[in-house]
């Protein structure tokens, strides 16, 4: 009895290995399967599925034209849903409060400060801990503000990390978008902690203030702009 179970799990054994499938495989770990999957799905697309997409396109359009044609009553409400999707803007809006209160942010892809946004009024705080040593009205661009070393830079107030760049009249500087067409520019920076496309809350940190020559104080130049044009930061929060 155990002989003929003996031969049949052999020959079972035998058959399997006769699988050219099996064959195909053998020897492969888990990780060189994957690789053949995602070269499988990386290549390029054939003819054959690219006539099938021009066939599928040519139905879609063919479909539209035939329910414009047809002015039969009832197909009224899809001819309507057809003209506002090619007719109005999308509601960037909307679709930000949806993404926000369900996911506690707002998508880089996403102008939610546009033109179209709702205009709220905006709290300000000062964006460090020190006092303007050059004004506004020297430069006509921001102020220069003196500040402890390593005082942490603060978010003027909630926005979006629209810029991280190298100037050569502000070193390094950051730009965050706010709401009504505001932004606030932080100059001279030390080192920077967010990235671009990050969401900030009014005093988060963005970075740390740049040294002077003397190296026992911090400076940092801090700029305001309304719908593209430098304002006065004071016109805007207090700064000592």
């Amino acid at each position: 009895m155990q002989d003929q179970i003996k031969k049949r799990r052999e020959e079972r054994i035998r058959r399997l290995l006769a699988d050219p499938r099996l064959a195909e495989h053998a020897g492969r770990g888990p990780g060189e399967e994957r690789d053949d999957a995602w070269r499988d799905w990386s290549k390029r697309p054939t003819y054959r599925q690219y006539a099938a997409k021009i066939v599928l396109c040519l139905v879609l359009y063919a479909a539209a034209w035939a329910l414009f044609e047809n002015g039969h009553p009832a197909l009224e409400p899809a001819r309507e849903a057809v003209r506002r999707s090619l007719t109005e803007s999308f509601r960037f809006d909307q679709a930000a409060a949806w993404y926000h209160r369900h996911f506690a942010d707002l998508p880089a892809l996403i102008p939610a400060f546009g033109q179209n946004a709702t205009k709220t009024e905006a709290v300000w705080s000062a964006p460090v801990s020190g006092r303007v040593v050059e004004p506004y009205r020297d430069n006509m661009q921001g102020v220069y503000m003196a500040a402890p070393p390593d005082a942490p830079v603060r978010s003027s107030a909630e926005g979006l990390v629209t810029a991280i760049t190298e100037s050569p009249d502000t070193g390094l500087t950051v730009t965050v978008r706010h709401k009504a067409g505001m932004e606030t520019v932080y100059g001279l920076l030390g080192s920077v902690r967010v990235r671009k496309h990050d969401w900030l809350s009014a005093g988060d940190v963005i970075g740390t203030p740049g040294m002077e020559p003397d190296g026992r104080t911090g400076r940092l130049f801090f700029a305001v702009k309304r719908d593209g044009k430098y304002v006065d930061p004071r016109d805007v929060m207090a700064l000592d």
